[in-house]
């Protein structure tokens, strides 16, 4: 539907993790251990399939929210994070579909001061309450663990922090990787 409709530019999934979830309670948990039930655990997988094609073989601008779980990594001591949807789509990790993959951090303002990028704009509430939200647009050595990935070239060194607006993600996109 969103696809037909030429009056649609795109659409917020908000969030796979909830849609996971909402699809194993109704589809999987009424058919636990039963034969049944493994079966449900294959259509589990292939709805998730089938919706991310669908979403990437479409014309239109997607995005994609996701709760992220943390965990320490006991083999090598280190906090590692992922979205944490169950069965074989787990396993291999709902990141591996995507390309470009930002995280939303809550920073205090006085943490921005100095960065100055053309995607970054601090705003009198936030300078008054004193943090803000933004996309981080790769890891570095205070959020190691994480899944965030791009382009190489995407951002600039710069832009680690950008405003948390996904007008300002497309247009990149966009830019880099032509309409």
């Amino acid at each position: 539907e969103i696809e037909s409709n030429p009056d649609i530019t795109g659409a917020v999934l908000d969030t796979l993790t909830f849609l996971m979830a909402m699809y194993e309670r109704q589809y999987v948990v009424p058919f636990a251990g039963s034969k049944k039930g493994q079966a449900a655990w294959g259509d589990y997988g292939n709805f998730y399939r089938e919706l991310i094609h669908a979403i990437k073989s479409g014309t239109k601008n997607y995005a994609i929210f996701a709760h992220q779980e943390t965990k320490l990594n006991e083999t090598s001591m280190a906090m590692d994070t992922a979205v944490p949807i169950k069965g074989a789509v787990g396993k291999i990790g709902v990141e591996a579909d995507f390309t470009t993959i930002l995280s939303t951090k809550q920073i205090p303002v006085s943490k921005l001061e100095g960065i100055e990028n053309d995607l970054l704009t601090i705003t009198d509430e936030e300078q008054e309450d004193g943090v803000k939200y933004v996309f981080c647009t790769r890891i570095n050595k205070d959020f190691t663990g994480e899944k965030m990935r791009s382009a190489m070239g995407l951002w600039n060194r710069n832009e680690l922090f950008i405003d948390n607006d996904l007008a300002l993600v497309f247009d990149r996109l966009k830019k880099y990787y032509g309409n």
